[in-house]
């Protein structure tokens, strides 16, 4: 595929896109998002892929979605965008191999769900990350979606109500990123997706299905749907050592 806002590249086994969008903020576009999603399928068939790391484009990382003037749009028009955004996030969340984020700057709205998607995440320290849906007069949605699971329900009403930014510590704190980088980004994010490609890629992806499935059941159905994956994750451990 010819793509003009994706950059696909390989390093070892480590396969990392940079996202790069015409709009300001590196916001998603529907020709972006299919782009990103191209890029993540090729990676997912790629049998020499055992990482994927993703990153965004000069100051930002990712500000949402650009939909455009959605006040003359009709609800198709709407609802194609809505499609491919939580396509996006779901094709992401369940990518069956481990993935990082390079958050190379400034994060919110839809960005910050889709960071959210992500394994683990490195942060430039500088960064900041928020729900600027406010500023248009607007209740941030598909926004809080994931992010709910990681930041208390006052931390997302004061983001969504007061458009309260939240800086790189902070974000550690609350768990959106595992840490700050002290140099470059992308070479401490590398170093975490290197690592990761060392474990047993199936039995992870088994785990993270398992994330995933376990999300919202009681602790009850938990422990069911545990055994069924962990039978699943020793029979991918046993696979990988014959």
């Amino acid at each position: 595929m010819d793509c003009q806002y994706v950059k696909l590249e390989k390093k070892g086994a480590i396969r990392s896109i940079t996202y790069h969008s015409d709009k300001k903020q590196n916001l998603l576009t529907i020709p972006g998002m299919q782009e990103i999603l191209w890029a993540i399928e090729e990676c997912r068939n790629d049998e020499n892929c055992r990482a994927l790391l993703f990153t965004g484009w000069g100051d930002y990382f990712c500000m949402g979605g650009y939909l455009g003037d959605y006040k003359n749009q009709g609800a198709e028009e709407i609802i194609q965008f809505a499609d491919m955004l939580t396509e996006l996030h779901k094709q992401m969340s369940r990518f069956p191999k481990p993935t990082v984020a390079a958050v190379n700057g400034h994060t919110g709205g839809g960005g910050l769900s889709f960071l959210e998607t992500f394994d683990m995440a490195v942060s430039v320290p500088w960064a900041e990350f928020s729900l600027p849906e406010r500023q248009n007069g607007l209740a941030p949605m598909i926004s809080l979606i994931g992010v709910q699971n990681s930041l208390s329900r006052k931390i997302c009403m004061e983001l969504a109500g007061l458009g309260t930014v939240i800086h790189a510590e902070r974000a550690m704190e609350a768990g959106i990123i595992n840490r700050i980088a002290a140099k470059d980004v992308m070479e401490e994010a590398t170093d975490y997706a290197m690592r990761l490609s060392d474990c047993n890629v199936r039995a992870f992806g088994v785990c993270k299905q398992f994330y995933v499935a376990a999300s919202g059941m009681s602790y009850e159905q938990q422990l069911e749907t545990g055994k069924q994956y962990l039978v699943t994750m020793l029979k991918s451990k046993e696979r990988k050592q014959t």
